[in-house]
């Protein structure tokens, strides 16, 4: 029953995961509308353009018995890795 718990567990975290790469596509970096007092002029201004991640996904931890190992983390890691790096 907890090998399934975890696999569920693991499941939704990706989900989370992919819900928001996806909104983060849509608002990603920060800026600001800034106004030249002298000008009257508006632009916008980028603070920040790049997004790092880290990603850690373990199959096998030394303190648990072999039965009650993971078997698709680093899987689920790599696939986050891939939809980051082709889609942002």
């Amino acid at each position: 029953m907890k090998h399934h718990n975890r696999i569920l567990l693991s499941i939704i975290i990706f989900s989370i995961i992919l819900t928001a790469v996806s909104f983060a596509a849509e608002t990603r970096g920060l800026s600001v509308v800034a106004k030249d007092s002298s000008s009257g002029r508006q632009g916008e201004v980028r603070l920040y353009n790049k997004s790092y991640a880290v990603i850690i996904g373990i199959d096998r931890y030394s303190n648990l018995p072999a039965d009650r190992q993971l078997q698709n983390a680093v899987k689920d890691a790599k696939g986050v890795e891939d939809v980051l790096r082709k889609n942002y």
